[in-house]
């Protein structure tokens, strides 16, 4: 996917391809988000983002917003609900003082997805075929994914 080629007015969410967990997660979200607003990026194919940083993306999902900003972790969660129609659920867990027990129950997960992913019977592997992954290096050319 050339990820310059997307529509400016769309969202990335950059996230963990080899998580279940992360996988079920960002395929919930954008069932509830307006078609078009949001695609998601497997964390392998976004290295052409600018400010793209894979270790960053390893520890927690990442919106590239349509203006170009970057958001992490539970903020990135909230900045996705707002746009949904689960909006409330975003101004109530993501406000004082409910935004620091969310923050540290996000890093938990996080932390934990793969053993998340197990506990929920969920895949513990990447979904996209590994003969069909690649990452995208920031100068456009592609490499087979190093976690294949």
């Amino acid at each position: 996917m050339d990820l310059n080629r997307v529509e400016h007015s769309v969202h990335r969410i950059v996230y963990d391809a080899d998580c279940g967990f992360c996988q079920a997660s960002v395929d919930g979200l954008l069932k509830r988000v307006p078609a078009g607003s949001f695609i998601a990026v497997p964390s392998f194919r976004a290295g052409d983002l600018p400010g793209f940083s894979d270790q960053v993306a390893r520890r927690e999902v990442r919106v590239f917003t349509s203006d170009g900003r970057w958001i992490g972790g539970a903020d990135a969660v909230f900045f996705i609900l707002k746009h949904s129609r689960l909006k409330p659920l975003a101004y109530l867990f993501g406000a004082v003082p409910l935004i620091w027990p969310s923050r540290l129950v996000y890093k938990w997960i996080a932390k934990n997805r793969h053993r998340v992913s197990k506990w929920m019977n969920l895949p513990t592997e990447c979904a996209i075929n590994p003969t069909d992954r690649q990452v995208v290096e920031p100068s456009g050319s592609e490499t087979p994914h190093p976690r294949s």
